[in-house]
């Protein structure tokens, strides 16, 4: 792997954080899991990664890649006990600064709660919930049964 410092950004908070690119991901990550027993591996999407929207080409090509990594992944790793998802929040999106940026239309956000069965957004809680129902390995497969 590269030692240089483009690897590194600087953080808001003024401290500098690695990059994970998915070479980390096959080296570092699986060789732990696997050697756990039983590994889990989330990843965070979203329904752009699955339908068009506007103004969001590069985001959902990102995040259609990380749908395809984590299908991917499953298949490669199941032999090593190693379980990867990826979890996408549709049909609104979650509270985050990033969608605030984009919700600033009242009549926008009133137009996406409309169409949203709950009649609300989601809180990033749910999505922790998601993500950590999906990393109870033996629960999982109770259900699977």
């Amino acid at each position: 792997m590269a030692s240089s410092t483009s690897w590194y950004t600087q953080s808001s908070r003024g401290g500098f954080s690695r990059r994970l690119c998915i070479t980390d991901v096959y080296q570092l990550a699986r060789p732990l899991l696997k050697d756990s027993g039983q590994g889990s591996i989330v990843f965070i999407s979203s329904i752009a990664g699955s339908v068009g929207l506007i103004n969001a080409a590069v985001y959902g090509a990102a995040k259609g890649a990380i749908n395809q990594l984590a299908k991917n992944l499953a298949c490669e790793w199941a032999k090593d006990n190693i379980r990867t998802n990826s979890v996408s929040v549709a049909p609104s999106p979650t509270e985050t600064p990033m969608a605030a940026k984009y919700m600033v239309d009242e009549e926008m956000r009133r137009g996406v709660i409309a169409r949203t069965p709950l009649r609300r957004t989601a809180e990033p809680e749910d999505v922790s919930s998601v993500v950590a129902f999906l990393c109870m390995g033996p629960l999982l497969i109770l259900l699977a049964k």
